[in-house]
């Protein structure tokens, strides 16, 4: 019989107790749930219901006995006149409002922290210590604008506890005492988690990552987002106990108010994608959007979760870590988060870390841009953003002055390209006018920096065809997404402005702007490492290739040379799978068949054609349409590679016929179905035309429905 199990609305109906003292329970640690949903509820059996019931019974005892020296204690204090407390605690209202950057000068305009302004709407009273906004027409003091932060009702005696403390007018110590020494209980979020990444197929959840910019699977993957389909909202972990959590529509609170974040009781608040502290440069946001944004550019982002969360996410980590980052803040530019940005562009500095402030260009018609709108607007301009960022962060120096001295006399130049970035697989020599970095290589000019490749570049491999009259290719490998990506190129293509954009669609990001400096960073690289980038001999032409027959070219792996397979369309069917002794099984069972042994036969002596002085021969067969022709054809072909590849029809013109034949030298030429020759075929042209310019033979296989054509 399966465990019956109950909300948490029914455990405080049964208890008789309201819901939200139960939900303290349960954050406090004194009730912990049984079950946790995919939606992230909780749910708690009997036996927990039982021993809360106890619980409770006990306390209620307990308050009893303490009920008189409370009494008394309450007595005492009433000997305090309330009423002077309430007034001197009124008079910190306008330091209240300079902590929070607003300007107090007696009867001037300023902005309401309450609400959003886009022009200043309050005005001051340093008489009385009030403010009245003419926008929202409240007036304003510090017991109000408590409440409006931290939602408290006026009437709640926590409130003025709260504003006392804060103008330090009452002895709060035992209270701070108590809140420090409360452990809150840590729920693993990761089952919820992986639930919510089953969804992530919804048609609302794409639905809105397109609508952000950011249904990239890569990103979703990485970082592991999911879709809680019961509450729709967009779920993003920061670690195992807490997580963002994005409603796709906004939701609605008791007080009319909208929201559209929501967190689940019991999480501890987090930083979010902490992994990114171990880079060079890092960006720090307030929202995880924005943050996701600036990753799916190129860059490395932290949120803090708020403007002022950096306090409890960010700067306790800073201390366990063992680089030093270079930190770009890149805060919201509101009241809020030019003064958190200047709080933590102070502590950074303070605890010894290279820091500066940024903001992002502006869009048309919009007061406020951020990194994901600029992202959904035009991400070409906040992938150049956070590019030129990176730039200015690296050219950082620390302002010692034994470091500037030592700047001055030896400056740091990376000369080789590992000493630059240590994961690239070949070490050249960098051109001097270039700088060379994981997040790309730019133009030094005078001082400043013009970007030529988005991402690191390097020259692996320079092949040197020898049949197309010594014609050089170049092998380049980049970067894309921490993996080192390889492709030959010709070499116009890389010393060509035009031509070298051309190369972005297997994922090199240079573009028509960068390009003639990238051009630029390639013939020096090459003409500065001429010694180090190593020669490979390429061929067009299989088979044999000098007068000593000592040299037999094949397309199977090989460390002194290539087939150049762009040229040799015949090449990419010669490879090498499956098992010699399968195949020889299988040849056992099929050379009984005269047809199937001699075809095998014929084409195994192909390459020993030169070696014996032999002339070359074709071979026709010529019989009926369920003779065997294709199949032993097949067979023959599959002792050298694919032979579905391999075997060609007579759907070709004689001219075909001549370029093919000179691509398979010394390999055997297969041609099938001569029933489906063209019109543009003359077969005993093609039969003259293998046998002068090959020096290997060729099988056709013709039908009986057609003209008969003599070997």
């Amino acid at each position: 019989m399966a465990e019956k199990l109950f909300t948490t609305g029914k455990v405080a109906e049964i208890l008789k107790i309201p819901k939200r003292t139960l939900q303290l329970r349960i954050k406090e640690g004194k009730l912990k749930p049984a079950v946790i949903t995919e939606s992230g509820r909780y749910l708690f059996n009997e036996e927990q219901i039982t021993q809360f019931k106890n619980a409770q019974t006990r306390n209620q005892n307990a308050q009893t006995r303490n009920q008189n020296a409370q009494t008394e204690t309450a007595n005492r204090k009433r000997k305090l006149n309330y009423d002077e407390l309430k007034e001197k605690a009124k008079t910190f209202f306008g330091e209240y409002l300079k902590n929070k950057g607003i300007d107090i000068s007696r009867h001037f305009h300023c902005i309401n922290p309450a609400h959003n302004d886009s022009t200043p709407s309050m005005i001051y009273n340093a008489d009385n210590h009030t403010a009245h906004c003419f926008g929202c027409g409240k007036t304003y003091d510090i017991f109000n604008a408590f409440s409006e932060d931290t939602g408290i009702d006026l009437n709640d005696k926590r409130l003025f506890d709260i504003v006392y403390e804060w103008c330090g007018i009452a002895n709060q110590k035992p209270l701070q005492k108590k809140i420090q020494n409360k452990v809150k209980p840590l729920v693993d979020l990761t089952p919820y988690f992986n639930a919510c990444q089953k969804y992530i197929n919804d048609v609302d959840f794409i639905d809105y990552m397109k609508s952000r910019n950011l249904y990239d699977l890569d990103l979703i993957k990485n970082f592991h987002i999911g879709y809680d389909f019961n509450c729709r909202c967009v779920v993003i972990p920061h670690g195992k106990y807490f997580c963002t959590r994005r409603y796709i529509k906004t939701w609605m609170d008791k007080n009319g108010k909208e929201h559209r974040y929501k967190y689940l009781s019991g999480a501890d608040m987090q930083l979010f994608n902490e992994k990114a502290l171990r880079n060079e440069v890092v960006f720090i946001t307030e929202g995880t959007i924005d943050a996701l944004s600036i990753i799916k550019v190129g860059g490395n982002a932290v949120a803090v979760g708020g403007a002022f969360n950096f306090n409890k996410t960010l700067l306790p980590i800073l201390k366990s870590i063992r680089n030093k980052p270079k930190f770009i803040i890149l805060f919201d530019e509101d009241s809020a988060g030019l003064e958190a940005s200047a709080q933590l562009k102070s502590a950074l500095n303070v605890s010894g870390f290279s820091t500066i402030e940024k903001f992002l260009p502006k869009l048309e018609n919009v007061d406020k841009t951020d990194a994901n709108l600029l992202l959904q607007r035009d991400e070409a301009a906040l992938k150049k953003f956070v590019t030129d960022s990176i730039v200015e962060a690296t050219e950082l120096k620390n302002q010692s002055v034994q470091e500037k001295q030592s700047a001055i006399k030896m400056p740091k130049i990376n000369l080789t390209t590992k000493d630059a970035v240590p994961s690239c697989p070949i070490d050249l020599d960098l051109p001097k006018q270039f700088r060379y970095t994981e997040q790309g290589i730019f133009y030094r000019k005078k001082n400043n920096l013009i970007l030529a490749f988005g991402t690191p570049v390097v020259i692996t491999k320079c092949f040197v065809n020898v049949d197309e009259g010594r014609t050089e290719k170049l092998e380049i490998a980049f970067l894309v997404n921490d993996k080192w990506i390889t492709k030959i190129v010709d070499r116009t293509t890389l010393y060509d402005s035009r031509k070298i954009v051309t190369l972005g669609d297997f994922g090199l990001d240079v573009s028509s702007s960068s390009a003639k400096y990238a051009v630029e960073f390639i013939q020096y690289l090459v003409k500065d490492n001429r010694r180090k980038i190593p020669i490979i001999t390429a061929y067009t032409k299989m088979g044999w290739h000098n007068d000593k027959l000592d040299k037999f070219i094949t397309p199977y792996d090989s460390n002194d040379y290539i087939v150049d397979s762009n040229k040799n369309t015949f090449s990419s069917a010669i490879t090498q799978a499956g098992s010699f002794e399968e195949w020889k099984k299988a040849y056992k069972e099929v050379k009984k068949y005269p047809l199937v042994r001699f075809n095998v036969a014929c084409s195994l002596a192909v390459p020993l054609l030169n070696i014996t002085h032999c002339r070359n021969f074709s071979l026709y067969t010529w019989a009926n349409s369920t003779a065997g022709k294709t199949i032993s054809a097949l067979f023959a072909a599959s002792a050298w590679g694919n032979h579905k590849e391999m075997v060609r029809n007579f759907n070709l013109t004689t001219n075909a016929v001549e370029g093919i034949a000179v691509e398979n030298n010394d390999f055997p030429l297969f041609i099938d179905e001569k029933q489906l020759a063209s019109k543009n075929f003359e077969a005993a042209k093609a039969l003259m035309i293998i046998e002068m310019r090959r020096k290997t033979p060729s099988f056709s296989y013709g039908d009986i429905s057609r003209n008969k054509v003599s070997a």
